[in-house]
């Protein structure tokens, strides 16, 4: 793990989970353009422009630089090439207990990112947070997503 200071990074040998960087823009915009990620996702950003204005929020939002933060959304590349899989996120939640989850794209299913991201968050949040449990959700029709939280032992 990153100094708070500069920026939260986890890493294994498969992924890297970061704080944004400006650079990340183009790479999230397309991104955000896959029509399979959206399968199961409550939510969706319609548009290159909606993509662009939730990546200056994700960027700027107040909680990076928060000394108590609460709050991490962060970038997953691959830990050899840098290439951008997705998103991540953390929350410490007011109830103490900690919530995550991720948005890959498309191409980079089956690969064990998602395993490896779920690996580096609860890590982050047991021993780093020191939240006492972690909870986490997916579509249940979703079974790629269910088989990576069961396999990492969530039920």
């Amino acid at each position: 793990m990153s100094d708070p200071a500069h920026g939260l990074e986890l890493r294994d040998d498969l992924v890297v989970l970061r704080d944004f960087v400006p650079e990340d823009r183009a790479a999230f915009i397309d991104w955000a353009a896959d029509e399979p990620m959206y399968t199961y996702m409550p939510w969706r950003l319609d548009g290159p422009d909606a993509a662009a204005a939730e990546f200056e929020r994700l960027l700027r939002h107040p909680e990076r630089t928060n000394p108590t933060r609460r709050h991490w959304y962060l970038a997953v590349t691959t830990t050899t090439e840098g290439h951008f899989c997705g998103t991540a996120g953390f929350d410490h939640r007011r109830d103490g207990l900690g919530e995550f989850g991720w948005y890959l794209s498309s191409p980079h299913w089956g690969r064990g990112y998602a395993t490896a991201a779920t690996t580096l968050v609860l890590g982050f949040g047991f021993e780093v947070v020191r939240v006492p449990a972690i909870v986490a959700t997916c579509d249940p029709d979703n079974t790629g997503s269910r088989r990576v939280l069961e396999k990492s032992g969530l039920r």
